[in-house]
């Protein structure tokens, strides 16, 4: 019986009669909610949702998207505005709503971005403005602006006048209109590309060694003169505190180039397998595990066949070529370490003879040389710097054989940190350029305050 109740009462509702409605006793409907006394009257009843409806609403519902060459000639014939009138304000949107969300309504409810910083972005992602919508209210208009760091909103005085919050009142008005457009939406969201932005292990790995090698060599640049060996007690204070100055600097140098001398073979090889993901055959692709099967191969087979199954390669890579000779000695080296392979043959450096227990030495070595010398033959920074510099041969010798109507995208694309890559297409690119940018509009004298960041 409850759900019959409930049908008289919005019945009476809509008959638009001012009238009490209740319940004469709690009960439950069909879908187990609790009806209990309501008590008001339908205009109290609308009162209080106009009372909790945005204070932007009214506004959102009013606007519209004139054609982009109307808002041109609006904005080239538009008059200085005189000092008394009222300025608008401007308000920045950095939270409360995704980004791609208020993008897919506006265009869900306007049609295509019409704002005249449209005509004047570059047809890539490196634009200051990336898409505008102008909208007029009344006899002004509401510009809708989406840089990278946040969207800005430039409001007329009428509508700033409003509120003071206006990021976060167009949010929530915005917000409460999502249901009357949430299937035109999810169609314009579906109609856009999907990119995953991810950091590049190898350009991120080559820029993490290139710190640490620079790192290394500014420290040995500080590093003072060696003393002679001590005489005197004056001299010995001030050989101990050459020497400790010693200590510390090759102490942060040989964790640094060890470190680098370890992860030099890995960049060569990151650089290999990102060529293999970028550059294989479709065709190849498209055969369930080739790619897995293909970068656990060997490092000198992958490369050899690269011109196989890679596009772009115009010529073999020789691994007999002496940059991959040499980054072979080097990997094997790496190896070694990494294995815990124990050769003493291999990591000698130096020669003592004994008579029973009486040391006779083969060479001379000052104070300096017997404390530091077997580190700096192992773990030095020129040492470093020469693996790295074989990794950078190995690379280059690699790029020679590419076409050269590839070469300069491909180059781009191995240096660059930050990429994106689009799953379905199994496509990697170039989003964004490597410089962080942003700026602000002002205008003079100013019509436009700053109504704080908004939310």
């Amino acid at each position: 019986m409850a759900v019959p109740a409930v049908v008289r009462m919005l019945s009476r509702i809509r008959s638009g009669r001012s009238v009490r409605y209740w319940m004469a006793a709690p009960s439950k409907c069909a879908c187990c909610h609790r009806i209990s006394e309501l008590g008001r009257t339908w205009p109290e009843a609308r009162e209080d949702r106009l009372a909790h409806m945005p204070l932007l609403s009214p506004v959102l519902s009013a606007l519209q998207a004139p054609p982009t060459r109307e808002v041109l000639q609006t904005f080239l014939g538009r008059k200085q505005p005189s000092p008394e009138s009222p300025p608008g304000a401007t308000a920045a949107i950095t939270g409360g709503i995704r980004p791609v969300d208020l993008y897919c309504y506006l265009v869900a409810r306007f049609g295509e971005p019409n704002g005249f910083q449209n005509v004047l972005r570059k047809q890539d992602s490196d634009n200051w403005i990336h898409w505008h919508f102008s909208l007029r209210y009344q006899d002004e208009y509401i510009e809708v602006m989406a840089m990278t760091y946040r969207i800005e909103l430039w409001v007329p005085h009428s509508v700033a006048a409003i509120t003071a919050d206006i990021a976060g009142e167009f949010v929530k008005a915005v917000k409460v209109d999502f249901a009357s457009y949430g299937s035109a939406m999810g169609k314009i969201r579906a109609g856009l590309e999907e990119w995953q932005e991810f950091l590049n292990p190898h350009a991120r790995l080559s820029q993490v060694l290139n710190q640490m090698c620079d790192r290394a060599n500014e420290l040995v640049a500080t590093l003072p003169a060696r003393l002679p060996h001590p005489h005197t007690s004056e001299e010995s204070e001030a050989f101990g505190e050459n020497f400790d100055r010693w200590l510390k600097v090759h102490a942060e140098v040989n964790g640094l180039c060890q470190s680098i001398r370890l992860l030099a073979p890995v960049a060569a090889e990151s650089f290999v397998n990102l060529l293999i993901f970028v550059l294989l055959k479709p065709e190849l692709r498209a055969q369930a595990g080739f790619h897995d099967g293909f970068v656990r191969r060997h490092i000198n087979e992958r490369v050899a066949e690269l011109n196989i199954h890679c596009q772009h390669f115009t010529m073999p890579v020789d691994w007999s070529a002496p940059e991959c000779r040499a980054l072979h000695t080097l990997m094997n080296r790496r190896n070694d370490y990494l294995h815990g392979n124990f050769n003493p043959d291999r990591e000698a450096y130096g020669t003592v003879y004994f008579k029973g227990t009486v040391p006779i030495f083969a060479d001379w070595r000052d104070f300096y040389d017997r404390a530091f010398g077997p580190y700096l033959r192992s773990f030095s920074a020129q040492s470093a710097t020469e693996d790295l510099t074989i990794v950078e041969g190995f690379k280059s010798y690699v790029m020679s054989c590419v076409d050269p109507k590839a070469y300069s995208n491909l180059r781009r694309l191995t240096e660059t940190i930050e990429l994106g890559y689009r799953p379905e297409k199994h496509r990697i690119g170039l989003l964004f350029p490597g410089v962080l940018h942003d700026a602000f509009a002002t205008t003079e004298p100013p019509s436009f305050v700053h109504g704080g960041d908004g939310i």
